[in-house]
């Protein structure tokens, strides 16, 4: 794989497809280590970066919590997940005080941007930042700053529902959605320890 077209062309196919899959898919082999190093790593960044700037993909943590690129026509089936509330309930449970408190911040504001915090404030927002990612209780993203740093920028998910998105998740069940999500590879979305949507 070579191409910004064969890098969209391949998620377009599966739906759903881990950075990791991207990596195999250009080298043509798995890449032991990072793939930073690889002779091939500044074609992998420059064709993961046109998919995380494309309209047809959201970038998120998804399978295994690794970097997943999920195709546009599986956002209905995320959002109808990660906005219910019995779903969100279940993934709450066990927060920390800090995280649970973050996790209202970002929902009150819909986006939170680090670049906007305090050094303090960003360093005492790591921990509770990471558990809030590691549940998918928000959208998390980074984006580079005009002095060169990559900090992240939470958003809640119902602020990142687009219209014809939430139009279309509201057409489905969560079980609908699972399925949708499951075909695609993505079965690990469930309550913390559930391998379940």
């Amino acid at each position: 794989m070579r191409t910004e077209a064969e890098a969209l062309a391949l998620v377009r196919q599966h739906g759903a497809l881990t950075l990791a899959s991207l990596v195999t898919a250009v080298v043509g082999a798995p890449v032991r280590g990072s793939w930073w190093g690889h002779e091939k790593g500044g074609l992998i960044f420059k064709l993961a970066t046109a998919l995380e700037d494309g309209d047809e993909v959201l970038v998120v943590k998804l399978v295994g919590g690794k970097v997943t690129f999920l195709h546009r026509r599986l956002w209905p089936a995320l959002a109808r997940v990660v906005t219910d509330a019995g779903w969100r309930r279940k993934r709450a449970a066990g927060l920390s005080t800090e995280a649970r408190a973050l996790w209202r911040r970002v929902d009150r504001a819909g986006e939170l941007r680090f670049e906007s915090l305090p050094p303090d404030e960003r360093r005492s927002l790591g921990a509770a930042r990471k558990e809030l990612d590691g549940r998918l209780l928000v959208l998390s993203s980074s984006e580079h700053t005009e002095s060169g740093k990559h900090l992240p920028v939470l958003r809640s998910w119902k602020t990142w529902v687009p219209p014809d998105i939430g139009a279309a998740a509201s057409r489905l069940t969560v079980e609908q959605a699972v399925t949708q999500l499951s075909a695609a590879g993505v079965s690990d979305v469930g309550p913390p320890g559930d391998r379940r949507l």
